[in-house]
């Protein structure tokens, strides 16, 4: 197949590059925290546990729906971009085409599942929650054209559109809670603008790459299915695992308690973002790259930095959380901190793991990952069963652990097989792992 020569043309990642890619995608991780750091604080204080509560459950269901339905589209369009397979107007088409009749299809849905996984949280919120379904397929849309963006290794405009749905969803919040009283609906409508504006941006981005016109094929739509369905085994099993948690807790307990535990949750996302920005450039990266001793070694060194980065995040912390929970979301959630420290090693290992999952889904097996989060998802259940009635929230949190302990170990089994290597050499962290980490993030010559 000849390489695509128009605006579409891609970059071989070299280490230098990679590099430079890796620094762009922390950095957008760590303002992506900020910003959520100030909206956390800011909902949190507006709206008090349980408040806090509501729009948690309000958002987390039409959030399942639309991972649960989007069959893993994503992945395959950055998959098929990456690996050159089709012209990017035929990507284009087809993957918005798939994102209309699964937003059809899953708003239906939840339009009957709604008013039951809410019931117990008054009309208000019901109709709140059944208005936020608009949110299905903006974010489906919106990711698709990310994923040809990831693909296409245009990783300004991918990191520029991670930043701006976070950034915008931040000032629509802080705005509304200037101008008066913010309620769980006024949060949902911030949102949903949020998501418009990245979509359009999204499209914006997107246009000058077109090779070809955008135009449905029938042919690419089943590649692409048949790719994201044996990746969205693995990516509906990572929700599950890091969301069955709080959904049971939606259910089962209180509001305020699902306030309490939404903070503890938030307190170890940068660790886990860290792994997942980690991931999005490991997935294009390995699957530009042929068999070999490079790619071996190039899986290696990202799985180092992310070692690496989670353990100077996660740390502090630990030994810092109960200070950070009462300076930043008040003492009101002061419950919160001996779950938020279990939780905190749990995202440090999910983290690791999203790394795990893209590198065996960069070299073709995508169902290898999905194996060992489905694996993962049953030990959740059965340990939610155990612990959650004994322990309540720390029980949770425990459940979270033992889903990322079990997901790793099967994960780093099938990625020394497909990388033909030990796992001693698979998780190792060498001084050049370091030195490379620093260059991503502070190149020579950035200070002058």
């Amino acid at each position: 197949m000849t390489a695509p020569s128009g605006p579409a043309a891609q970059t071989r990642p070299t280490p230098a590059r990679l590099r430079s890619v890796l620094g762009a995608s922390v950095a957008t991780s760590v303002a992506i925290q900020l910003i959520n750091v100030v909206t956390g604080v800011l909902i949190a204080r507006r709206l008090g546990p349980h408040g806090r509560g509501e729009l948690t459950a309000v958002i987390l269901w039409p959030s399942l729906f639309a991972l649960i339905g989007s069959l893993g589209v994503s992945d395959a369009l950055t998959f098929r971009a990456a690996r050159r397979g089709d012209p990017t107007g035929t990507l284009v088409g087809s993957g918005l085409t798939l994102a209309v009749v699964q937003s059809l299809v899953l708003m239906a849905v939840g339009l009957v599942l709604i008013p039951v996984v809410l019931g117990r949280y008054g009309a208000e919120t019901r109709r709140t929650g059944e208005l936020f379904l608009l949110y299905v397929p903006l974010n489906l849309a919106s990711l698709y054209l990310m994923g040809v963006l990831n693909g296409l290794q245009r990783m300004g405009s991918y990191q520029l559109l991670r930043l701006v749905v976070i950034a915008t969803t931040g000032a629509g919040l802080v705005l509304v809670a200037v101008l008066g009283q913010l309620t769980v609906r006024d949060a949902v409508l911030v949102y949903l603008a949020a998501n418009l504006l990245t979509l359009l941006l999204a499209a914006a981005l997107t246009l000058p790459l077109l090779e070809g016109p955008v135009r449905v094929a029938l042919g690419t739509c089943r590649e692409l299915v048949h790719y994201g369905v044996r990746s969205h085994t693995s990516n509906v099993s990572v929700y599950l695992n890091a969301r069955l948690d709080q959904l049971l807790v939606s259910l089962f307990l209180a509001p305020t308690l699902l306030g309490l535990y939404t903070v503890a949750v938030t307190l170890g996302s940068l660790t886990l973002l860290i792994g997942g920005s980690v991931a999005l450039i490991a997935l294009p990266a390995i699957a530009a790259l042929e068999r070999g001793p490079g790619r071996t070694e190039r899986a290696r060194a990202l799985i180092a930095v992310t070692a690496v980065l989670g353990v100077l995040i996660t740390v502090p912390l630990l030994i810092g959380a109960p200070a950070v929970i009462s300076l930043f979301f008040g003492h009101a959630f002061a419950g919160a901190v001996t779950a938020a420290r279990v939780l905190l090693v749990g995202t440090m290992l999910f983290g690791i793991n999203r790394v795990l999952e893209a590198l065996l889904k960069g070299v073709g097996r995508p169902l290898d990952a999905g194996i060992a989060e489905t694996v993962a998802v049953v030990v959740t259940v059965l340990a939610l069963a155990v612990a959650l009635p004994l322990l309540g929230l720390v029980g949770a949190a425990l459940a979270s652990v033992a889903a990322a302990l079990t997901s790793g170990l099967i994960l780093t089994r099938r990625a020394t097989v497909a990388l033909d290597c030990g796992w001693r050499e698979l998780l190792s962290v060498r001084g050049g792992d370091l030195a490379a980490l620093w260059r991503s993030l502070w190149p020579a010559g950035a200070g002058h």
